[in-house]
C-alpha cells in the first residue's frame, strides 16, 4: 500500500502542477482495491477535494 500511496501522490503532485487543472478540485475514485487506496489516500493528502470508493469498506472491518 505504501507505494501505491506514494505513486498516486506523486500523480497528484503531477496533475497539480499543470496550468489546465484545477488544483481546488481534484479528486479520487476506486473500486475494490481501488476504494482502500482512496480511502487511505484521501486521509494522507490534503489536497484531495472530492473521493469516491466502490466496494471496498463494507468488509474493512473483516
Amino acid at each position: 500500500m505504501k507505494k501505491v500511496l506514494d505513486d498516486a501522490i506523486n500523480g497528484i503532485t503531477l496533475l497539480s502542477n499543470l496550468d489546465y487543472i484545477n488544483d481546488k478540485r481534484i479528486g479520487t475514485l476506486g473500486h475494490s482495491y481501488g476504494g482502500y487506496t482512496v480511502l487511505f489516500l484521501s486521509a494522507l493528502d490534503e489536497r484531495i477535494a472530492l473521493s469516491c470508493a466502490s466496494g471496498s469498506a463494507c468488509t474493512y472491518e473483516n
